[in-house]
């Protein structure tokens, strides 16, 4: 039977800076950037830093790797956008941080689920009202097609 030092020599690692980042250790943070650390660096989830600091609260932080390129709309290993996992976290200030860096809301993970949808399921009421708020950007051609179907004339109607 291996000894517990043996066993922690197997078992999947990460770079301390992961942890500085869900930590929101801006000083850690700057001097890896300034020393040329990659700002999409990814863990072994396919996690990103802003993903780590963003999912953990830390504004401080999302904002400093937001400032320095920071992808906003970086997805991890399975399909889940930034976005998403605050939205799932209900962190309603980090997600306007996020929506105002220009973080797509109507992007669907593999499971065809925006983090509106992520919201709703998991009760995240200051999230959903946040986003239900805004307009959504009308990318996808099928919804642009469906709204402006559905929308009432502009035209006032002749009355008889």
């Amino acid at each position: 039977m291996a000894t517990w030092e043996e066993y922690k020599k197997t078992m999947v690692t990460e770079p301390m800076i992961f942890e500085e980042a869900r930590s929101g250790n801006c000083e850690a943070l700057m001097q890896y950037l300034d020393l040329g650390g990659g700002i999409e660096i990814r863990n072994f989830k396919g996690h990103t830093l802003l993903m780590l600091a963003a999912y953990n609260n830390q504004h401080e932080a999302a904002e400093l790797l937001i400032d320095h390129g920071a992808d906003v709309n970086s997805t991890d290993d399975m399909g889940n956008s930034v976005l998403m996992g605050v939205c799932f976290k209900g962190h309603a200030n980090m997600a306007e941080l996020l929506l105002s860096s220009g973080a797509r809301m109507e992007e669907k993970n593999p499971h065809g689920m925006t983090a509106l949808d992520l919201a709703r399921v998991f009760g995240r009421k200051d999230v959903v009202s946040l986003l239900s708020d805004r307009p959504a950007s009308w990318t996808d051609p099928m919804e642009v097609a469906c709204r402006l179907i559905a929308r009432k004339p502009s035209r006032p109607t002749p009355e008889a």
